[in-house]
């Protein structure tokens, strides 16, 4: 990436964390995911090549660690503690969003698959029954008062198979 040119803090530090993907791929590491499978999965959208790009750009700047599994198949990926020290940023640049950008949101900022990826996280599927379980939920989102748009009612049903599998949505 080309830089600012500046001797600023501020630029120094854009240079690194304001590229594009580049919050999203922090804070999918913030989450917990390490495998690049599950990078993808919590960033639809970005192209396989453009993650592994940025995947080296953050290596490159000590924001990431790429490890072997301990399987000794493939790779995962973590946080230094560089990286680790963006928590603050990503939790502040997400409380701004929520407070003055949700009123924007659209039908296609919608992704009913991603937010069982994000549930997915809080889940303690240790605690599930062994069998399938199965989750449904009807959302609307309520029309805004600033805009007059209507997102309507999304319905989405979601199952585990298994306590320790994906769940697979529809």
């Amino acid at each position: 990436m080309r830089g600012y040119g500046q001797f600023c803090p501020v630029a120094l530090g854009a240079e690194v964390f304001a590229e594009r993907w580049t919050p999203l791929i922090l804070r999918e590491l913030l989450a917990g995911s390490h495998r690049f499978s599950e990078l993808q999965r919590g960033l639809p959208g970005i192209p396989r090549a453009l993650l592994t790009q940025r995947l080296g750009s953050l290596q490159r700047a000590g924001l990431v660690e790429r490890r072997p599994t301990r399987a000794g198949r493939g790779f995962e990926y973590h946080l230094s503690p560089a990286g680790l020290s963006f928590s603050p940023v990503v939790e502040a640049l997400g409380r701004w969003g929520y407070q003055w950008a949700a009123e924007q949101l659209r039908p296609d900022n919608l992704d009913a698959g991603l937010l069982m990826w994000f549930l997915r996280r809080r889940v303690q599927v240790d605690r599930l029954p062994a069998e399938q379980v199965t989750s449904s939920s009807s959302s609307a989102m309520p029309t805004s008062a600033a805009s007059g748009s209507s997102c309507g009612g999304q319905r989405s049903t979601c199952a585990w198979p298994t306590p320790a599998s994906t769940p697979t949505c529809t």
